[in-house]
């Protein structure tokens, strides 16, 4: 897990080439997918990017940091440390901004993502008194299965 970097294409046993993003992808439920690519959690990566003045650079960055852990491919614990890393912030702001990408892209997710209330409480904070509800399938969306190439 911890990879912050994806590998760019690969080949399958059948000579098909696919990404490993195509394999994570592939490996999400539906409803986290709707979720990682949906109006409201880009209206939240827009929002902490501002709350913590980040520059457009590090918002993008901050928002693939936040990806690769929804994809798993990043730890709970490797994406506070990839966040301190890549943008180059304090302890102090690292942690707040953790905190505040678990309260907002990963609560709502948090069936798949188990761990996030436990990491927003080892980073010293509190749940808010309401979860929000968890994310369940659209019905209004016509999900298919991915498939790679």
């Amino acid at each position: 897990m911890d990879n912050p970097t994806i590998q760019n294409q690969t080949t399958d046993t059948n000579g098909n080439a696919f990404t490993q993003l195509d394999r994570l992808f592939s490996q999400i439920p539906d409803h986290v997918y709707d979720w990682l690519f949906s109006e409201q959690a880009a209206k939240n990566v827009m929002a902490l990017g501002r709350k913590f003045r980040l520059s457009d650079s590090q918002t993008i960055q901050m928002s693939r940091i936040t990806g690769l852990t929804i994809l798993k491919n990043l730890s709970l614990a490797g994406m506070a440390m990839e966040l301190k890393k890549t943008l180059n912030l304090n302890d102090a702001t690292t942690q707040q901004l953790a905190v505040d990408i678990a309260l907002t892209q990963l609560l709502p997710i948090r069936d798949y993502l188990p761990g996030a209330e436990n990491f927003i409480k080892q980073l010293g904070s509190s749940l808010p008194a309401t979860l929000p509800p968890l994310l369940k399938l659209s019905p209004a969306i016509n999900y298919t299965t991915a498939s790679t190439p």
